[in-house]
């Protein structure tokens, strides 16, 4: 229970430190971007604030919507897939062409040891 207590205590003082940063930033008319950068440098909150800088700017300047979280989320997500399945495409297409490449030079008469040392360049 009382590490629970720490680290809810630890997160508050965190959250309060972005805050007085980002309320600086709202006084003296600076961009909430910058607000958000000096946060993360300065190591307050700065694995949310990577990870929802978008979500926390629209929410400090009144234009949050629940269906726009949930937007963004989704969009997010999709991003985060695409990339997934373009590197899973290009390791596929790595290993069929290392494939081919091993096929084709025991058809043209090289020994195994050979073909697999150029095909898959062990």
């Amino acid at each position: 229970m009382k590490d629970c207590q720490s680290i809810s205590t630890k997160r508050l003082n965190q959250i309060s430190k972005c805050s007085i940063i980002l309320e600086k930033a709202a006084r003296n008319e600076l961009d909430m971007e910058s607000a958000i950068r000096e946060c993360i440098e300065k190591g307050v909150l700065s694995e949310y604030l990577r990870r929802k800088s978008k979500e926390v700017i629209n929410m400090l300047i009144g234009e949050y919507s629940y269906e726009d979280d949930l937007r963004i989320q989704r969009q997010e997500a999709e991003e985060k897939g695409m990339a997934k399945g373009v590197e899973k495409g290009i390791a596929e297409g790595k290993s069929k062409q290392a494939d081919a490449t091993y096929q084709h030079m025991l058809e043209l008469g090289f020994d195994e040891a050979t073909a697999r040392k150029v095909a898959y360049f062990a």
